[in-house]
């Protein structure tokens, strides 16, 4: 299998970040199981709640969540929220100050993203171009909030 290979070539990363593993792959399978349960709402406030303190680098976050959306362990249909959720979590964890955002195209086409340092992280900025921003989450003290107007990076 292609995943095995994988996980030879970056084993040892992955070995000397165990613990970090385990919490990452139990919020991405929790936000998957919980997302078509319960409301857009009530994840969000899920995610953000409890949030630890961890000590871990901006790159080793960075580095673990390329090989979680290269291990495929975020899901292969719709994986935007429970990917952007975690990296929310997990960024705000080591100190940074991601934004939650929804956005939508159509009545059938949304999307969410983080917004980190200024920018969509892991996001091509000329394919969000298309949504137009309707929630974010700034702070984990507050909830889900509309949009006023905006880019896809305000």
């Amino acid at each position: 299998m292609q995943w095995t290979r994988r996980l030879r070539k970056h084993g040892w990363f992955i070995v000397t970040n165990s613990f970090l593993f385990i919490r990452l792959i139990f919020w991405v399978l929790l936000i998957r199981v919980l997302r078509p349960r319960v409301s857009m709402q009530r994840l969000t406030s899920i995610a953000k709640r409890n949030i630890p303190t961890l000590n871990i680098r901006y790159e080793t976050l960075n580095y673990a969540f390329q090989l979680l959306s290269a291990m495929k362990l975020f899901g292969t249909s719709n994986p935007c929220v429970p990917r952007s959720l975690v990296h929310y979590r997990f960024f705000r964890a080591i100190g940074e100050k991601p934004r939650y955002m929804i956005g939508i195209a159509s009545i059938n086409d949304g999307h969410a993203w983080i917004v980190l340092r200024g920018k969509p992280y892991m996001e091509n900025p000329d394919n969000l171009s298309r949504y137009i921003p309707m929630m974010q989450l700034d702070d984990p003290a507050s909830t889900l909030q509309p949009v006023a107007t905006g880019s896809v990076q305000a």
